[in-house]
């Protein structure tokens, strides 16, 4: 076989490769599809995962989970916090016991992606670290969850862009629930930028809102 035709060869595989990517991509990213979490879906025995974020992110989360009455019922719940977020951990061991949930006690640590007042290289190598701590927690989890749920701290975009991965590759079929944070009137933060194009569900607390973004979804105040 002449180098040549070994050329043609690669060329072609290179090609077939990238298209099938391409196409995989296009059929995974729920901006193109119009692709939503069951709205009437029984939580009974499904396997969420909660990301709580550092400042008003986790008390906001709290208390959209308290709304929700089908929690106990769920087969599963893992919360992820970022290394150092101590705040989060004592919220959260209230909020179990309040609740009794107790039960619900999986915590996992991810590398914090981005710290308030970073520059924007720093906070892109803080990003792939981020990605990396959160690739070895998930792939070492039995099972991965049905919904991840997270409203708007930076760690939840290399979280969220990580199960896309997985969810394109087949390893995974997680649902992505995205709640912008209530403090977001007239803008998505950065993170619901990102993560917007992603996400099975959107869902924003200003009406406003809906009129920039077409795929958001305005439910009311939901903290």
């Amino acid at each position: 076989m002449s180098q040549q035709s070994i050329l043609d060869f690669f060329l072609t595989l290179m090609f077939l490769i990238t298209g099938a990517l391409g196409l995989r991509l296009y059929q995974k990213i729920p901006y193109f599809h119009n692709v939503s979490i069951e709205r009437k879906r029984s939580l009974k025995g499904q396997n969420l995962m909660v990301l709580l974020g550092s400042g008003g992110h986790t008390g906001e989360m709290f208390r959209l989970l308290s709304s929700i009455s089908e929690l106990s019922e769920l087969g599963s719940i893992n919360w992820c916090v970022s290394s150092g977020d101590t705040t989060s951990v004592v919220q959260l061991d209230n909020f179990l016991k309040k609740t009794n949930l107790t039960k619900f006690n999986s915590v996992i640590q991810l590398s914090r992606a981005r710290k308030v007042g970073e520059s924007w290289g720093s906070s892109i190598i803080s990003t792939l670290k981020s990605f990396v701590s959160s690739l070895h927690s998930i792939l070492s989890l039995k099972s991965y969850p049905d919904v991840l749920m997270v409203n708007g701290p930076g760690t939840a975009v290399p979280l969220c862009y990580l199960f896309l991965i997985m969810n394109v590759l087949g390893i995974s079929n997680t649902k992505i629930l995205y709640v912008e944070s209530l403090a977001r009137v007239n803008q998505l933060s950065l993170s619901g930028r990102l993560c917007y194009w992603i996400s099975d569900r959107f869902l924003v607390q200003w009406p406003g809102l809906t009129t920039k973004y077409q795929r958001a979804e305005y439910h009311g105040i939901l903290v």
